[in-house]
């Protein structure tokens, strides 16, 4: 029971600090996203900066530091109270209304655009995963269906040689089933030298060394019939219903729009910049005794507060920080555009791939694999009784190795299609 239950585990979590995962010889799709979630370096980097935007908010609205001011009079200052020798000043500076608000605004929208990056960024990294997991699996059938045809083969091979050796075949049949053999092995062998790339591929995104091993459960890796994606209508709305998903929700736009709304706040900021800021101060002068002791108020120490603005008397200074900003907003605004206008042809085209694939996967799943199965089937038994060419059975067989990889070719393209049409609408998850 025990062991049942091990074997069933997909992942293993580490008790000391819920970081340490191994993948058993189950794993899915979603034990790598998950764990490329909690482990890639690139998303870790994301959330640092979320952090860091996020602590720029509190500065943001805070008032300027006061400033203290100390003087010595060198020659001090004669006056009937006494000679003035030390001067301490305090000054506040207060922004003109709005524009601490405005900064603070700015600095909440720079914190909405780094989640939006790092969202992004994640919805990227898993349809990365996803595509390289799809091809991951393709290269597993198709190796997995080589090895099968090789042992095909190879039976065919004591056949053939029996009827040589009753003079019932020729040498070339021989020859010519032996090329067939080694022609799949270096197939075989090319199959894996691209799953161990793709293995290493998967394991960059995971931040795991490229070397580690990931096992496909063997029964999602062999049917095809068992996949909900072959099935799937989530995604057949019309093209103008994708293109309202991905307005309303793509990470992407969503940065853009973000970047408009922070220069719109600029702007605003910019155009206060003619308004003149306040500074308030406190003085306090440090006066010796007068020369006369017995003279009223000897030695009082004066206290004088000031008020102060700023003179912007030089609009042209003014003028060109809003004229600047004003530029990024309309700079903002037709990258914005030209975002939108990329992303909806992206979708087009990954919309036409995935209807294509779909139909293909149809087609090949209903007819022409079983088609192909059964032409087999009738040639081999031809075959057995002599009606039937060895070569008439080799063709059979490679009709049938390649109709079934092109099947899976098909199932693969399907659904990077759909993870690509996903990452579009803002719908990347799990």
């Amino acid at each position: 029971m025990t062991i049942a239950l091990i074997t069933c585990l997909s992942i293993t979590i580490s008790s000391a600090d819920n970081t340490a995962i191994e993948f058993s010889s189950n794993t899915t799709l979603a034990d790598l996203l998950e764990y490329a979630q909690h482990h890639n370096p690139g998303l870790i980097s994301e959330q640092e900066q979320i952090e860091a935007a996020g602590e720029r908010v509190s500065s943001a609205g805070a008032l300027p530091d006061p400033v203290l001011t100390y003087g010595h009079f060198i020659t001090p200052v004669e006056t009937r109270l006494g000679p003035q020798e030390r001067k301490f000043s305090l000054m506040q500076k207060l922004p003109w209304l709005q524009k601490l608000s405005l900064k603070r605004k700015a600095a909440r929208q720079s914190v909405t655009l780094a989640e939006l990056k790092k969202e992004h960024r994640r919805q990227d990294l898993f349809y990365r995963i996803k595509t390289a997991f799809f091809e991951l699996r393709y290269l597993l059938n198709a190796e997995r269906l080589t090895a099968e045809n090789i042992v095909l083969f190879d039976q065919l091979t004591h056949v053939v040689r029996a009827a040589y050796g009753g003079g019932n075949a020729s040498q070339a049949a021989m020859l010519r089933i032996q090329i067939e053999i080694e022609m799949l092995k270096t197939s075989r062998e090319q199959l894996i030298d691209m799953r161990n790339a793709q293995t290493g591929r998967i394991n960059a995104l995971l931040s795991r060394d490229i070397d580690t091993p990931i096992h496909i459960n063997e029964e999602i890796s062999s049917s095809p019939a068992s996949m909900a994606v072959i099935e799937s209508d989530h995604l057949s709305q019309t093209a103008s219903e994708l293109q309202a998903l991905l307005t309303a929700n793509n990470p992407g736009l969503n940065m853009t729009r973000t970047k408009l709304d922070l220069a719109q706040t600029k702007v605003n900021l910019a155009g206060k910049s003619y308004f003149p800021d306040l500074s308030l101060g406190v003085h306090f002068i440090q006066t010796g005794d007068a020369i006369d002791p017995s003279m009223p108020d000897s030695g009082r120490d004066p206290l004088l507060a000031t008020v102060s603005f700023g003179l912007p008397i030089w609009p042209g200074n003014h003028s060109a920080v809003k004229e600047e900003a004003k530029h990024l907003r309309a700079a903002a605004r037709s990258a914005q555009k030209d975002r939108q206008n990329e992303l909806f042809a992206e979708l087009e085209a990954a919309r036409a791939i995935w209807l294509s694939a779909k139909r293909q996967v149809a087609l090949y799943r209903d007819n022409i694999i079983p088609l192909a199965q059964q032409a087999y089937e009738v040639t081999a038994a031809a075959f057995a009784a002599d009606q039937v060419s060895y070569t008439d059975l080799i063709e059979a067989q490679r009709s049938l190795l390649m109709t079934r990889l092109t099947m899976w070719r098909a199932i693969t393209d399907l659904e990077s299609s759909q993870a690509k049409l996903e990452l579009l609408i803002g719908s990347a998850e799990f």
